[in-house]
């Protein structure tokens, strides 16, 4: 089960992660998704694979969908997804 705190940590972790590739110069506007993949692949240790559907995800679907998302796979107790991540 996710609990909110968690997850607010871990916003607000990639929120630095994104401010601090914006502060170097990253141009993240038209969703640079390479940029994106590369920070998550370097600091965060997801695998290429993960970071290649994760990102689409959240440029594609945003946060209303995804929290909607979130909340219909915690009531049918789906932890890893088909895909296995």
């Amino acid at each position: 089960m996710v609990d909110l705190e968690s997850l607010s940590i871990l916003a607000e972790k990639y929120r630095l992660d994104i401010q601090e590739m914006k502060c170097s110069g990253a141009d993240l506007n038209d969703g640079n998704i390479e940029q994106i993949k590369n920070m998550l692949i370097e600091k965060e240790e997801w695998t290429q694979r993960a970071a290649d559907h994760l990102v689409p995800l959240a440029l594609n679907y945003s946060s209303f969908m995804l929290r909607n998302a979130l909340a219909l796979s915690l009531a049918l107790d789906i932890e890893d997804g088909r895909l296995r991540f």
